[in-house]
């Protein structure tokens, strides 16, 4: 499975790191590994896990095929919930990333 990481997702977790909503550590030790699940897909049983890995969906609450989103809670000194939203285009992965309060 190959992943793609957009200039959006690039840039958001650029301005997230820049605003320090989670540290380095974070990413390092949690963020990043979670991400590198998507390599094992869908066999890894985090993405059985509805509190870290669901369906997206659009601003009507409609599921969006092929869309998924990854979710962390209380991350950062901000205590902020983030989310990775996810594409499964064939075999790659198309990622997007930001931060809820």
């Amino acid at each position: 499975m190959e992943i793609i990481i957009t200039q959006w997702a690039l840039d958001s977790y650029l301005d997230l790191v820049s605003q320090k909503f989670f540290t380095r550590e974070e990413y390092k030790d949690v963020i990043r590994p979670d991400v590198m699940r998507l390599v094992n897909y869908p066999s890894d049983t985090k993405f059985q896990n509805g509190k870290f890995w669901s369906p997206a969906k659009d601003m009507s609450s409609a599921i969006i095929p092929s869309g998924f989103k990854m979710k962390w809670h209380q991350v950062g000194d901000g205590r902020v919930q983030l989310r990775l939203t996810v594409g499964i285009l064939g075999n790659e992965f198309m990622r997007g990333l930001r931060e809820e309060k």
